[in-house]
């Protein structure tokens, strides 16, 4: 990996795909990228869609954690 993109994901579900997409678009190859999503349990569908996209980009990887706050 030359890059990591890490994206917090807490009540994103309306935004998560997007932002996801908007990493995914670029000019580099799969190999090149990696796309982090650290989950602090997330009480919306941002988990699910982020699983339902891991499915189809394999540069995405998720992370859950228990709850921890900002930073």
């Amino acid at each position: 990996m030359k890059i990591s993109v890490i994206i917090p994901c807490f009540n994103v579900e309306k935004y998560i795909e997007k932002c996801i997409l908007s990493v995914v678009n670029n000019n580099l190859q799969v190999e090149d990228y990696e796309i982090i999503l650290v989950d602090d349990e997330s009480p919306d569908n941002s988990v699910s869609i982020v699983r339902s996209m891991m499915k189809i980009h394999p540069q995405i990887k998720l992370i859950s954690q228990k709850n921890k706050g900002f930073a």
